[in-house]
């Protein structure tokens, strides 16, 4: 992959990509340590023991090497499918809503985040007593977020929300962006600078924004590859979460509800 990505910047050399392989070769040694991974569970469930509605498998180390993880089986069905979620009477925005504290919790109060929230690693169930419950598998990668992070990554999200442009810029500049800012912050919150501008909380995101959205990417790949290689590593990660997270919204048509900006 390291060899590819080499030529790759030789022919295009606009396209800066070799963050890319540094990400791999840094994060495949987690995926591949089955005893981290029960370690990395045991962790957020001590974490979030208060949040009733999350479920962690329990690990059984005795029957568990680097190579084989032996965990207790969860019931549910993927988080994404709708089909289960009405014959059980699961309301939808709730399980969103659930998933928005959890991840929101993780971000900014922990600095400890599961890093790979696609529908085959999270489960929904409905327990006994009639309330939701959402099961996270999967706990190969995860990313500790340092306080002065944490701190930026808040300060961000006020000003998107705000908006404060000010503060947007300052915050870039220090996420090391510059004059690159307006285009990280439309990455960050996935919508068009207009609606940046106006504060994203103010002007919901239609059918015909996201469409326009995707167009207009394509056309920027050479500058969202510049954000990309210039922006500290911990918000590739937390990226690639909250695309997961917005793209489950989607499936589950509750993208536009009214408190989608709480939690995140």
């Amino acid at each position: 992959m390291e060899f590819l990505v080499k030529v790759a910047d030789k022919i295009f050399p606009e396209f800066k990509l070799m963050w890319l392989v540094e990400e791999v070769k840094k994060n495949l040694p987690q995926e591949l340590d089955f005893i981290l991974e029960a370690k990395n569970a045991d962790r957020l469930a001590e974490m979030f023991k208060h949040l009733k509605f999350l479920k962690v498998p329990k690990m059984y180390y005795e029957y568990s090497t680097p190579r084989l993880l032996t965990m207790e089986f969860c019931e549910g069905e993927h988080i994404d499918d709708i089909d289960f979620m009405i014959k059980n009477n699961i309301d939808r925005h709730d399980v969103c809503r659930k998933m928005g504290r959890l991840y929101s919790e993780m971000i900014f109060l922990n600095g400890y985040l599961h890093s790979d929230p696609h529908p085959g690693n999270v489960l929904v169930n409905k327990k006994e007593n009639g309330e939701v419950e959402i099961v996270l598998l999967d706990h190969c990668l995860y990313l500790d977020i340092d306080d002065r992070f944490r701190g930026l990554y808040a300060d961000l999200w006020l000003a998107l929300l705000a908006p404060d442009p000010d503060k947007l810029r300052s915050v870039a500049a220090e996420m090391g962006v510059g004059e690159l800012y307006g285009l990280f912050a439309c990455i960050v919150a996935r919508r068009f600078w207009k609606a940046v501008s106006q504060g994203i909380k103010n002007k919901k995101m239609d059918t015909d924004e996201q469409d326009e959205l995707r167009l207009y990417a394509a056309s920027l790949i050479p500058q969202i590859s510049e954000v990309l290689h210039r922006m500290p590593r911990q918000m590739l990660l937390i990226l690639k979460t909250n695309d997961l997270l917005r793209n489950l919204e989607h499936v589950l048509g509750t993208e536009n509800r009214s408190d989608a900006h709480i939690e995140m």
